[in-house]
């Protein structure tokens, strides 16, 4: 329960700090912008987190990471299909419809979360493949973020309060959620 905590409420602390405190988003989206931002992160990180204890056995406080990991992708879903307009994000349309990027980043969440969402319980995590196979939905979503922001990863100066920007931490941890699940199948683990 506490890893949970601590890396939700990391997350949300980062986001706040990012977009309020530094970017300028007006408080009164922090309940549906920010958090959206915070709960996309915490789920990444959880399953990131879970893969890298690489436990055969799924013990208790495992399955809660998996548990709620699930939740924030759905509080992620709902809450981006409300806020997915150009007047939220002018930079990912053209001509009101999503820019190529995006169309793929969002071809890439839909089947990343449908998967996770369907095969996240983890008594169905007893094969030698399920390391690899939760290890690749972890970079599919790293790389859905990827797509949407990759554009300002190269302008430090640019990025509110010098702070790393969601999308670039979320690409890296889905690399890393990789190599975890690549490295867990195989070692059997």
């Amino acid at each position: 329960m506490k890893t949970i905590a601590s890396t939700v409420l990391t997350a949300l602390a980062y986001a706040t700090v990012r977009y309020n405190a530094f970017k300028g988003v007006p408080w009164d989206q922090w309940p549906t912008f920010v958090v959206n931002k915070a709960a996309a992160l915490s789920a990444l990180l959880l399953v990131v987190i879970f893969l890298l204890r690489r436990r055969v056995r799924v013990a208790g406080g495992q399955r809660l990471l998996l548990a709620t990991a699930s939740w924030l992708v759905a509080l992620h879903v709902g809450l981006s299909l409300a806020l997915f307009t150009p007047a939220t994000y002018p930079k990912l349309f053209a001509e009101g419809r999503p820019v190529a990027t995006v169309a793929w980043s969002l071809l890439l969440a839909a089947a990343a979360a449908g998967t996770f969402l369907r095969s996240r319980h983890p008594d169905g995590l007893t094969d030698r493949g399920w390391p690899l196979r939760l290890g690749l939905l972890a970079f599919a979503s790293g790389l859905h973020a990827a797509l949407l922001g990759y554009e300002g990863w190269f302008a430090p100066s640019s990025w509110p309060g010098f702070l790393v920007p969601i999308t670039l931490i979320a690409f890296v941890a889905g690399v890393i959620g990789l190599w975890a699940g690549a490295r867990g199948a195989r070692d059997g683990r």
